[in-house]
């Protein structure tokens, strides 16, 4: 590399920005008697430009004096090398701007045109950029370069969203939702199999399905107003039974409930005939006897819905009705 060379070039006028930074980079690879041998690749990759760009602005260069070329050809292996580029700066046929002024021409000794045209006449001192440029012709060393310091951004690695399949072999409910279902009195394992045997059927897919199966719970409670089983008050010697929340005969359990003393499947209660549903002892549907109420409820049994659900859906639709 020549730094006497990279001056000079800075000095020297060629009516073209590209033209002038492909000369910078022969000047770079040159030594200080301007000798240089990059390939056009070299070049081109240097100067961020094709190769015929550099193949034209070399042949400029050339034809203007500014070098001259020495081609190479390897006679054993029949091919050509790279060719060995001789500057000749101080011969260069410059271009100006039309009607600028004269500039003192390019001096051949030792390449001093860049110093001696930076500070014509009054200086013969070298500029800061060539006492730079040759180590050990200052004293003072040049002040480091602070560049700011560039702290990483630590953002939140993002997870890749979980794919939808099938409802695993070993699928089975968390100890909250077996909790969930204790409290309010629900039969796990026909809530399981119902949940798994709906969404089989229908080709379900989830992402989560223990997620999938809190939905179902939570909707069985709402859809069939339930209420924890340790709010519930029993007490059939009333026809209205009463609970915290309302008529009992919406929100019934579906097991039978140690206070009911009376209870006896063979023997119903006195007074008014009385019937089984879901493991607890209820009256006749309006004016139905047993047979007539297990018929009626049998028939009239939506999808989905529960015996006790169906047995006080009915049992308020012919009360309304006045029978």
């Amino acid at each position: 590399m020549s730094f006497k060379l990279v001056a000079q070039v800075f000095d020297i006028r060629l009516g073209n920005p590209m033209r002038k930074m492909v000369l910078i980079k022969l000047a770079d690879q040159a030594n200080d008697d301007g000798y240089c041998w990059p390939s056009y690749e070299t070049l081109a990759y240097a100067c961020e430009v094709s190769r015929r760009t550099v193949i034209s602005h070399i042949k400029w260069l050339a034809s203007n004096d500014f070098l001259w070329i020495e081609k190479r050809y390897d006679h054993e292996k029949q091919k050509n090398l790279t060719n060995i580029y001789h500057l000749t700066l101080w011969k260069g046929k410059q271009v100006f701007p039309k009607g600028s002024e004269t500039v003192a021409p390019v001096q051949e000794n030792h390449h001093e045109g860049v110093v001696n045209h930076l500070h014509y006449p009054s200086e013969t001192v070298a500029p800061d950029l060539v006492k730079q440029l040759h180590q050990g012709s200052e004293a003072v060393a040049p002040k480091p370069i602070n560049e700011p310091t560039i702290k990483p951004i630590n953002e939140p690695i993002k997870k890749k969203p979980k794919k939808l399949h099938d409802i695993p072999s070993d699928f089975a409910p968390t100890e909250k939702q077996l909790k969930k279902m204790a409290e309010y009195g629900i039969d796990v394992k026909l809530t399981v199999e119902s949940f798994t045997a709906s969404h089989k059927s229908n080709g379900k897919q989830f992402k989560d399905w223990n997620a999938a199966l809190t939905t179902w719970i939570n909707n069985k409670i709402e859809w069939g107003k339930l209420i924890p089983v340790a709010e519930r008050r029993f007490d059939i010697t009333q026809e209205d039974w009463q609970n915290p929340n309302g008529p009992a005969r919406y929100q019934q359990p579906d097991v039978y409930h140690p206070s009911h003393k009376s209870f006896d499947e063979n023997k119903p209660a006195a007074g008014q005939p009385q019937i089984m549903v879901n493991g607890l002892m209820v009256p006749c549907l309006p004016g139905m006897n047993v047979e007539q109420s297990n018929a009626y409820i049998a028939n009239h049994k939506m999808p989905g819905e529960m015996t006790d659900e169906t047995y006080y859906r009915l049992f308020a639709e012919l009360e309304e009705q006045g029978l």
